[in-house]
């Protein structure tokens, strides 16, 4: 098990949030689904251990931000972006991520292939990381 993925079940015993495979066929075509009425993360089965690792901290960021479950689909948007930010500090190194930008400059599809992360991990870490490289380049 790697330290990210030890990390994950902590945080999510840590919330008192049950993960298990959606077995019962709860999720519609979602790699994960947080359940706040049950405190229980689900994720797809048959997912690769990047896009679980991604499903399972996307959805603790859920669990960590909200207790209640979706009310409208703008709510939803804006929910899924504030668990991409929480799930982006997590999986990215900024160290790995600086020296992967010096070979891959600024694409998102190369950078997430480097750490071993989703292109929406990646694009998250950018905008959150206001000194980043690749906001410095653009600027310039």
């Amino acid at each position: 098990m790697t330290p990210d993925y030890i990390a994950l079940r902590y945080m999510a015993t840590e919330l008192g949030v049950w993960v298990d495979v959606n077995d019962a066929v709860w999720l519609a075509g979602d790699a994960g689904g947080w359940f706040p009425d049950y405190d229980l993360i689900l994720l797809e089965p048959g997912l690769c251990q990047i896009e679980q690792r991604y499903a399972r901290a996307h959805e603790s960021g859920h669990a960590t931000h909200e207790r209640h479950a979706r009310v409208s689909e703008s709510l939803h948007a804006r929910q899924d972006r504030q668990a991409d930010q929480f799930v982006a500090p997590l999986l990215v190194s900024p160290l790995k991520a600086e020296l992967s930008e010096r070979l891959y400059q600024h694409s998102p599809n190369l950078l997430a292939q480097e750490l071993d992360a989703t292109t929406y991990v990646v694009t998250s870490w950018q905008d959150l990381d206001s000194d980043h490289t690749i906001r410095q380049r653009q600027q310039v």
